[in-house]
């Protein structure tokens, strides 16, 4: 159970930094999650490592740290949420056949 809830802390922190970038597009601000998501996990591994202190306690006060500046940040940034394709995403949702297949 801990160990789900420090790899959701490094999702919502990658989230949030994502989101703090405020990309153009839906496509970049998830590439960018996916990146901060990795660097987030490797980056807390490689430190603590040498240290003995990459147990789960370790991790769990890094991912806090982590997660309180991501909110920090997107806090600062005017708390942007995600972008939403609003013209494709009506033209996909109004064809009929990809409309089927997203009720499906």
């Amino acid at each position: 159970m801990a160990g789900l809830l420090l790899v959701a802390a490094a999702l919502v922190s990658a989230a949030l930094i994502s989101l703090a970038l405020r990309l153009p597009s839906g496509v970049s601000t998830l590439l960018a999650a996916y990146l901060a998501f990795v660097t987030n996990v490797v980056l807390t591994v490689l430190v603590l490592s040498p240290t003995q202190w990459a147990t789960r306690g370790g991790i769990a006060v890094v991912e806090a740290v982590v997660l309180a500046f991501a909110t920090w940040l997107w806090h600062r940034r005017g708390r942007p949420r995600p972008r939403v394709a609003g013209p494709a995403l009506r033209a996909v949702v109004t064809f009929p056949a990809t409309a089927l297949m997203l009720a499906a």
